[in-house]
């Protein structure tokens, strides 16, 4: 259980990565494209190598560990929103992006025991399952509810001033 945890951990980690492929390149200037990218592979270097290695208790490391989890979730909501995604379409796509990452990650904790597994070895194992249960069934909702026929979202266009408008139904 804690080798499948410390996938999804991964997974939180590289989940910005298919927003920055898939649409912070075609809606974005190049320059801000470029710094969200810089932003979010540092971040995900940062915590990829600590997660993988010994943790130093300096207080600089530990710091900057908490600025890379803070940086990362900042730009899975701000990425997140490209595309005029709104509400639960928005997370389902995070939950489908996080999910892939988890299960991409899989492999990499299975081959060779991580710093996070050990740290979350520590942890009663039922706390461990009962969290891991609790990621995966609160992504499985977001995906499937995102993806339902009847969505909760409300389709957005953009009119020829640039704002957000609801686009009206069409008449059968």
């Amino acid at each position: 259980m804690t080798k499948a945890l410390a996938a999804c951990i991964f997974g939180f980690v590289l989940s910005p990565l298919p927003f920055l492929a898939l649409a912070a390149r075609a809606e974005l200037q190049p320059t801000a494209s470029a710094l969200l990218t810089t932003a979010v592979a540092a971040s995900a270097a940062f915590l990829l190598t600590r997660l993988l290695n010994r943790p130093s208790a300096t207080l600089v490391l530990r710091l900057l560990e908490l600025a890379s989890w803070a940086t990362i979730t900042a730009l899975l909501v701000i990425l997140s929103q490209m595309h005029l995604m709104r509400g639960i379409e928005r997370w389902g796509t995070v939950s489908l992006f996080f999910l892939i990452a988890s299960a991409l990650s899989l492999p990499l904790t299975w081959k060779r025991p991580t710093t996070i597994e050990q740290q979350l070895e520590r942890l009663p194992q039922a706390a461990v399952m009962a969290t891991l249960c609790a990621v995966l069934a609160l992504a499985g909702t977001l995906l499937t509810l995102s993806s339902a026929p009847f969505s909760w979202t409300t389709p957005m266009r953009q009119d020829a001033s640039g704002r957000h408008v609801k686009e009206e139904a069409q008449a059968a």
